[in-house]
């Protein structure tokens, strides 16, 4: 048997063999699912608890200043998800509302 060279096929280090981490501060809805933006109904305020999704993703939505600990309320939480960050109304697609995690602020 050939040594492995780093290639990603020795014991263990195979694609999405690695360890997996605990959904740790993440608040889920009501079936056990992982509250989202997509599921927030209109005119509530949240904070962003983590966003999900690949680099690109998450480096757009950083930009736009949707990060961990942001304040947000959803102005329109169908089809493209419509924000207000700070005074400023963002719109995301629905895989991006899908990708943001929040939590519920009491009013």
């Amino acid at each position: 048997m050939r040594p492995n060279r780093g290639r990603g096929w020795g014991r263990g280090q195979g694609w999405g063999r690695g360890r997996r981490r605990a959904h740790d501060g993440v608040f889920f809805g009501r079936h056990g699912a992982p509250l989202t933006i997509d599921k927030v109904k209109r005119g509530s305020r949240v904070r962003v608890v983590r966003v999900r999704g690949g680099v690109r993703l998450i480096q757009r939505l950083a930009a736009l200043g949707i990060v961990r600990g942001a304040l947000v309320s959803v102005s329109r939480e169908r089809g493209p998800a419509v924000l207000s960050l700070n005074g400023v109304r963002i719109a995301v697609g629905r895989g991006a509302a899908m990708a943001i995690e929040v939590e519920e602020i009491p009013e």
